[in-house]
């Protein structure tokens, strides 16, 4: 475990959150004006520990992401994370609830319909798991040039189709990907999964957005930036 970087974010980022609140049960606080108080920025430093925790393979990741969210529920990559990783430990129903209402928070948020769909796939409720692919293809359809520059995109669009349309489809969109960017790593990952018919691995990898081999680039995408009005 990397202590010390643990210990900068407990010791500089969790009083940002608790000091206030003792304070204020102490009757010698005053809150300050609504425009100077950021729980984004509570939630963007927690966000990212907690994405550092996961890459080291550390065992607070959950608890970061949660802390995140906690934060800042409407901040979307915390929302994200935290639902993800509820998701891997199997606690479905909780994750379904905090990614249901980040659809419905961020509706062009791509990635959320996607988790969506995942999340109701491994619960085993198709139905519901090909409304959210749906979702999230209906927000790819009405993306732009910019976005479709991005490997990632490309290929997150490609697992959705696998996804909702199953081997043949995927397969085919997982091509095209490659015909694109033929040195993408990740696609020819996944293009090995789709071909022996497994969804197993996605919620993991979607989460820590891994390849056999390597990280993806970090940011992946954000579809809600780059949508057509």
């Amino acid at each position: 475990m990397n202590v010390f970087r643990h210990a900068w974010w407990y010791s500089q980022i969790l009083p940002l959150a608790i000091i206030p609140l003792i304070a204020t049960a102490s009757g010698c606080y005053e809150a300050p004006p609504e425009s100077s108080y950021t729980p984004k920025t509570i939630a963007v430093e927690t966000y990212q520990a907690a994405r550092e925790s996961l890459a080291a393979g550390e065992t607070d990741a959950l608890a970061l992401a949660e802390a995140a969210y906690q934060a800042d529920s409407i901040y979307p990559e915390a929302a994200w994370l935290y639902a993800s990783l509820l998701g891997r430990e199997g606690r479905y129903d909780d994750a379904l609830a905090v990614c249901t209402r980040l659809c419905e928070e961020s509706p062009n948020y791509v990635q959320a319909h996607l988790l969506e769909g995942i999340l109701w796939d491994q619960s085993g409720n198709r139905e519901s798991a090909n409304g959210a692919y749906d979702r999230a293809l209906a927000v790819f359809a009405h993306s732009d040039a910019s976005a479709r520059s991005r490997p990632a995109f490309c290929l997150y669009e490609a697992v959705t189709v696998f996804l909702r349309s199953g081997k043949l489809d995927g397969v085919r969109a997982i091509n095209r990907v490659l015909k694109k960017f033929p040195e993408y790593r990740p696609a020819k990952y996944v293009k090995r999964c789709m071909q022996d018919k497994n969804r197993t691995f996605l919620l993991r990898w979607f989460s820590e957005r891994t390849d056999e081999q390597g990280r993806t680039e970090e940011s992946a995408f954000t579809v809600r930036n780059h949508t057509k009005e």
